[in-house]
C-alpha cells in the first residue's frame, strides 16, 4: 500500500507504507527496551538497598511515559524499533512533522493502546485507507517504510562519456535538495508514468533557471539536468 504526498514544491510522493505487522513489530522492540530498562533500574534499587519509594517510581515508569514523544522528537520522526525495522513518522502535507504533531500522536496512544489493549489501534489502521491511527489521523502524519524495495536500473542517470560537456551550467544555481526531487520525480514516473507530473517539474526548472530543453522530451530533459548537476558538483 502506499500513499502520496504532495510536497511544498507542488509535487507529489508516493511512499509505501507501514504494514500493520511492521508497526506490531517496533511498537514490541520498543516495549522491550523500556522493560528492559524498568528491570535494570529495578535491579540497581534492590542491588542497593534503596528504598521502593515514589522517587523509584518515577524513575523506573519515565521511559514508558515519554519513550515516544522523546524518541520521535529527537529521532526525526523514529523510535528505535521504528529505525530498526525502516520506519519513519511524515507529515501527510508533506513538510517535518511539527512538535505539536508528535505531541497528539503521544496523547491519544493511552486510549487506543490502554483501551483494549491496542485493539483501537489496530483497528484504525486496517480501516483507513492510508493505514493512519487514531493519533496519525488527528495530527495528520503516517508511519512510512524508509527503505524502498524497488530497485532502480543502473542506466537512470548514466554516466558520463569522457569529456563530458554539461548541457546545461545553470544547473549550478540547484541545491542538493532541489536535484533530490527531480530524482524524485523521475522515479515516481517510472512507476506511474505521470506525464504531467513530468511537465509541471520541466516547466518549474525552465521557469527558475531561464533554460529551453534542447530538442528533449520532458524525461530526457531532467535526466540531464541531474546529469550535469552531479558532473558539476563532482558526484559521480
Amino acid at each position: 500500500m502506499e500513499i502520496s504526498i504532495k510536497t511544498s514544491q507542488h509535487v507529489n510522493i508516493d511512499y509505501a507504507l507501514a504494514s500493520l505487522g511492521e508497526r506490531v513489530a517496533a511498537f514490541f522492540i520498543d516495549l522491550a527496551i523500556q522493560v528492559a530498562y524498568a528491570l535494570l533500574v529495578a535491579g540497581f534499587l534492590s542491588y542497593a538497598n534503596i528504598e521502593i519509594n515514589a522517587l523509584a517510581v518515577i524513575l523506573v515508569s519515565i521511559p514508558f511515559a515519554v519513550y515516544d514523544l522523546a524518541s520521535e522528537l529527537l529521532m526525526n520522526g523514529q523510535s528505535i524499533g521504528k529505525r530498526v525495522l525502516g520506519l519513519k513518522v511524515i507529515s501527510t502535507s508533506g513538510k517535518q512533522p511539527s512538535a505539536g504533531q508528535y505531541l497528539i500522536r503521544w496523547m491519544l496512544r493511552p486510549v487506543e493502546f490502554m483501551i483494549g489493549t491496542g485493539a483501537i489501534a489496530a483497528m484504525t489502521v486496517l480501516i483507513t485507507g492510508s493505514g493512519q491511527r487514531l493519533g496519525d489521523f488527528l495530527a495528520g502524519t503516517c508511519v512510512v517504510r524508509t527503505k524502498r524495495k524497488v530497485v532502480f536500473s543502473k542506466n537512470l542517470f548514466p554516466e558520463f562519456e569522457k569529456g563530458y560537456t554539461p548541457a546545461y551550467p545553470e544547473v549550478i544555481r540547484l541545491n542538493d535538495q532541489d536535484v533530490n526531487i527531480i530524482k524524485e520525480v523521475i522515479r515516481t514516473y517510472s512507476r506511474s508514468h505521470d506525464s504531467q507530473l513530468l511537465q509541471l517539474m520541466t516547466q518549474r526548472i525552465k521557469d527558475h533557471l531561464g533554460i529551453e530543453p534542447v530538442n528533449q522530451t520532458n524525461l530526457q530533459f531532467l535526466r540531464a539536468i541531474v546529469k550535469d548537476h552531479h558532473h558539476i558538483h563532482g558526484k559521480i
